[in-house]
């Protein structure tokens, strides 16, 4: 039996530590980007709860804004919460998998659980739809908050 490459042994090495490299950047941007949306869409709640009490009757006519800017920070901070809930649940049905296929066999661990990974994929789909939620949800509910304060303080 041959030995194998140096070279290739070399470079397999490096590629595995760049790809862990990157996605330790993936993860740390991703918990980045949950701990904004909540802290920010908590803090436009307050500031707009504030705002709506120094507006007086000003606020009461424009309400609408408001409301619509309420609903639309709640839903992001709803969807931030159950995103993260979601995700961890994702990565422990993950390890289980993987631990399941390490039972039945210690060779080719990972690409056995690749192919099962499939059955998570419905889940994947929903970790998506509520990350762009929460961002969505955001994004409107701080440019209504913007028409609102914009139409009570002009």
């Amino acid at each position: 039996m041959s030995e194998p490459d140096p070279n290739l042994l070399e470079e397999a090495s490096q590629y595995l530590g760049h790809r862990r490299e990157l996605l330790d950047e993936i993860r740390e941007l991703s918990r980045t980007v949950d701990r904004s949306i909540l802290g920010l869409s908590s803090g436009a709640l307050g500031l707009s709860l504030a705002l709506a009490q120094l507006a007086g009757e000003a606020a009461r006519r424009q309400s609408e804004w408001l409301i619509t800017s309420w609903t639309l920070l709640i839903i992001a901070i709803l969807s931030c919460v159950l995103s993260m809930i979601w995700s961890g649940r994702l990565h422990d049905r993950q390890r289980q998998m993987l631990d399941e296929e390490a039972k039945k066999s210690p060779t080719r661990i990972l690409d056995r659980t690749f192919h099962r990974y499939q059955e998570l994929r419905p889940g994947f789909v929903l970790l998506s739809v509520l990350n762009w939620s929460a961002g969505l949800g955001f994004c409107s509910g701080v440019a209504f908050l913007a028409v609102f304060a914009g139409s009570v303080l002009l």
